[in-house]
């Protein structure tokens, strides 16, 4: 832990087209693993993830102005509209304050967060470093 600051929350996949009820348990379960490591004094920063936008309350139990992290590592693939009307839909939810993305910010997406002045950092993830795929 020592070459952290911390570390960006779980992320147990709620992919939309599940039932609704699996897609809140993802989330509540990576939450519950949140909450572990957070009383163990991990320092985390709450991950953006919902699924369909009947989950998008388990973005609620955090204040505005939060900072989040962001991944983008396969699951938005073909889903360009709806993940767009999603960001927007989100963005009026948290009102963040930052997002750290880690992954490939698809232009779309950056444009959107642009247009609402929404400050935003990428990364390049492992799978991309250690595959030589991008230089970081």
């Amino acid at each position: 832990m020592d070459n952290h600051k911390g570390f960006g929350g779980f992320d147990l996949s709620p992919r939309i087209n599940w039932d609704v009820n699996l897609q809140r348990f993802n989330l509540l379960l990576s939450k519950l693993a949140d909450a572990f490591l957070a009383i163990n004094g991990v320092k985390l920063m709450p991950n953006f993830r919902t699924g369909c936008l009947d989950t998008f309350e388990v973005l609620s139990i955090y204040p505005p102005n939060t900072w989040y992290s962001v991944g983008a590592l396969g699951c938005g693939r073909g889903r360009i509209k709806i993940n767009e009307m999603y960001l927007r839909t989100k963005r009026i939810v948290t009102n963040p304050n930052m997002l750290i993305y880690y992954g490939k910010l698809k232009p779309e997406y950056a444009h959107i967060l642009d247009e609402y002045g929404v400050q935003y950092k990428v990364f390049t993830d492992f799978q991309r470093l250690s595959r030589r795929k991008e230089v970081a």
